[in-house]
């Protein structure tokens, strides 16, 4: 019993906690044929805590956790308790905790930020491990992916032993992307789709991405934690050039620039969106960068795939990495057999096209850019290559006579040149637009009244033909979107424009992690003890690791409890680069000894802690003494009446039982009736200050003692006698 407590109390006093980590902290663990995962810094602690798994997050609402724990070398059955706690605070709910065939449903279970499984769970002593299974649930569009929540171990009246994070916090490194949308007339409140381009001038992504698949990526608003959607176009690490389109749901300012977050150098996983990257308004996106086949996939989530037809050529380096040509000899054109036949009431096209040869009035044949007809010779909804070097933009309504024409102002364009164009067509606000590089100059508009696209399925929706032989054209195409049921805004036309040319988003320097520092005191420590009649100056020894700093500041005090911000200041506020404190290197890097000399001959006598606070400038960290070391005084042999004195005399029996039996006198001369005693075990101190109330002066309790062990250091004090013996094994 009296083991037990003395463990219980030394835990009372020092709990590991793990912060957030990367992948490369956490260790596989093996031991009674089970394996778990742990930090890295608990790995050496007096319990064993971790997970089946390390996370990475879920966007499903749900995880399944196991947990395994146990104390080391433990030999008796002992009661544990398991909590969970979110970093940030936010709920999370536990439906189920589940131990070997017994499931325990939680009644009425309610999102907390932290949650108790208040049933005691034994583990059978001989270090047994032992696994429970927490099923947890969240909101999903409130809790982040990436959110953290650590598992606690408690004892059984809920003291806190050990804590571990198994979630990994994701990545190593971000920059920041600031999208000039100063650039814009006004404010484009609606979401939109933005491609992120990483060229190789971005050294410092592509030095320290070292997946070179685009796992391990992820974009976040200005809050630097709300993720975006996003899909991967391209990632090609041979050549350092990825291209991400991301879904931005913030609004987009003009009069200020928009910031955002792009982490990267995470955990080996895909982080993308797929479909879920592009909003409801974007009826079908064709990035054409397939490399072969007949397909030209749409990347939303509608399906409105392409078929290519009469084999146009694939795979052609074009304005957003790869795209279509297409020849007109060859017949070559793609289509779609259901895109708009359900009609609408505006429309808008968004692509990027470039002709072989200069495109001007001495063009000819007229070429289709593209075309759909709902109805026969009406209801037809095309763009075409004029021949006087102008393109159209034609709606033709139900009465197949009444036809809305644009024409672009602009009538040369140049050979192998990227053009990005935007037709809008809205029957709502009676107007039809056309953006040429992000601008009406060049294009124009057409106001007039006008009737709604008809429902239909008279043709296909082609694209560099029409419904019939002919009109095929030549040219290049590359990011192909339709807008069913919206008629983008100018600034909309201009804010894709500059997405995809480039010239909208600038990558801040590579940031990374502040690393907090880590200090553990190494000396005094609980057990040792310190007589000021024989030395008044100590050295207090400690560790500090801190990857990024070369210069730290350091706090150090004593104090009869290890709460942080208690005691005498030692030291404080000093740098570990003054002639105060010695270290072994300059460099924390890697675990540093550094160390301070303490005059302790004005302290108190007392039990003390050492309490050490070390800062970066940025983070800080903590640690007390594992447990008290002893200041004292040493007392004559003879005081107060001459009368101290105390004869000890020890015994073992049954190999087991430690009696001590104790007489004498105290320093007033009065018969000894309590005394308080400590215990060593070679030099770790088993039993601190224990109070003894004497029953025909004997004492007798259990002690762990084995044949051949360290003996024991026994010391007894009351008032100011002590008398100290030195305890072998015996036996009767």
């Amino acid at each position: 019993m009296k083991k037990i407590i003395l463990l219980l109390f030394f835990f009372c006093l020092f709990s590991v906690s793990v912060f957030a980590a990367k992948e490369s902290d956490f260790v596989k663990v093996s031991d009674q044929n089970q394996t778990f995962f742990t930090h890295k810094d608990i790995i050496d602690a007096n319990y064993f805590l971790g997970t089946d798994k390390v996370f990475y997050g879920s966007k499903e609402g749900s995880i399944i956790m196991k947990v395994y724990f146990s104390e080391k070398d433990q030999l008796l059955a002992r009661d544990f308790k398991l909590g969970l706690e979110t970093k940030s605070g936010k709920n999370i709910t536990v439906t189920k905790v589940k131990v070997g065939e017994s499931e325990f449903e939680m009644p009425n279970p309610q999102p907390s930020n932290s949650f108790i499984f208040n049933q005691a769970i034994r583990v059978e002593g001989g270090g047994n491990l032992q696994m429970a299974e927490i099923y947890i649930s969240y909101d999903p569009l409130d809790i982040w992916i990436r959110e953290e929540i650590d598992v606690i171990l408690y004892s059984k009246n809920l003291t806190e032993l050990l804590r571990d994070d198994p979630f990994i916090s994701g990545f190593g490194a971000r920059q920041k992307g600031t999208l000039d949308t100063t650039q814009l007339g006004s404010d484009v409140d609606a979401n939109h789709t933005i491609l992120y381009y990483l060229d190789p001038s971005n050294t410092e992504f592509w030095t320290t991405d070292t997946l070179g698949t685009g796992n391990g990526i992820t974009f976040a608003q200005s809050d630097e934690t709300t993720e975006y959607d996003f899909n991967v176009e391209a990632f090609d690490d041979a050549d350092n050039n990825a291209w991400f389109w991301v879904e931005v749901t913030e609004t987009f300012p003009s009069a200020s620039d928009l910031e955002t977050w792009f982490y990267y150098d995470g955990a080996d996983v895909d982080n993308s969106d797929g479909t879920g990257a592009y909003p409801s308004t974007y009826t079908s996106v064709w990035h054409l960068q397939e490399t072969s086949g007949t397909l030209g996939a749409d990347s939303t989530s509608n399906g409105f795939d392409l078929t290519h037809v009469n084999t146009p050529t694939l795979n052609v380096q074009s304005q957003i990495d790869k795209g279509v040509t297409y020849t007109a000899a060859s017949s070559e054109h793609s289509l779609n057999s259901t895109l708009l036949d359900a009609g609408a009431t505006a429309v808008s096209f968004s692509f990027w096209v470039k002709k072989p040869a200069q495109w001007d009035s001495s063009s000819t044949p007229e070429e289709t850019i593209f075309l759909k007809d709902n109805t026969d010779a009406s209801d037809i909804l095309k763009m075409v290559w004029r021949t006087d070097g102008k393109i159209l933009f034609q709606y033709l309504e139900t009465d197949g006579s009444t036809a809305h024409n644009l024409f672009t102002s602009k009538t040369i364009w140049a050979a192998n040149t990227w053009f990005h164009i935007v037709g809008t067509y809205d029957s709502v606000g009676n107007v039809m637009n056309f953006y040429i590089d992000g601008s009406i100059t060049g294009g124009g508009t057409l106001s007039e009244p006008m009737t709604a696209l008809a429902t239909g399925t008279h043709t296909d929706f082609f694209i560099s033909s029409r419904e019939t032989a002919g009109n095929f054209a030549n040219h290049t195409l590359d990011e192909f979107k339709v807008f069913s049921g919206t008629a983008l805004s100018a600034d909309e036309a201009e804010l894709i424009f500059l997405s995809e040319s480039n010239q909208l988003i600038t990558f801040g320097a590579e940031e990374l992690p502040n690393v907090v520092p880590d200090v553990n005191v190494i000396s005094p420590n609980g057990g040792e003890t310190f007589d000021k009649t024989s030395i008044s100056i100590i050295t207090i020894d400690f560790n500090v690791m801190d990857t990024d700093n070369n210069s730290l500041l350091v706090d150090i005090n004593f104090s009869t409890n290890s709460s942080e911000g208690t005691g005498t200041v030692i030291i404080n506020d000093v740098n570990t680069d003054s002639a105060t404190i010695t270290c072994d290197d300059s460099d924390f890097s890697n675990s540093t000894k550094c160390s301070i000399s303490w005059n302790i001959s004005s302290v108190a006598d007392n039990d003390y802690f050492i309490l050490i606070n070390v800062s970066d400038g940025t983070a800080t960290d903590f640690d007390a003494s594992d447990a008290t070391f002893e200041i004292f005084t040493s007392i004559p042999a003879i005081v107060g009446t001459g009368r101290c004195e105390i004869d000890l005399t020890t015994n073992f029996y049954l190999n087991q039982y430690l009696q001590i039996t104790l007489s004498g006198f105290n320093d007033d001369g009065n018969l000894i009736t309590t005394a308080q005693f400590d215990l060593f075990k070679g030099e770790k101190q088993v039993v601190t200050d224990q109070n003894l109330t004497l029953i025909d002066n004997i004492l007798t309790f259990v002690s762990d003692k084995k044949i051949n062990d360290d003996p024991y250091t026994l010391k007894v004090s009351s008032n100011d006698c002590i008398s100290t013996k030195l305890i072998q094994m015996e036996f009767n």
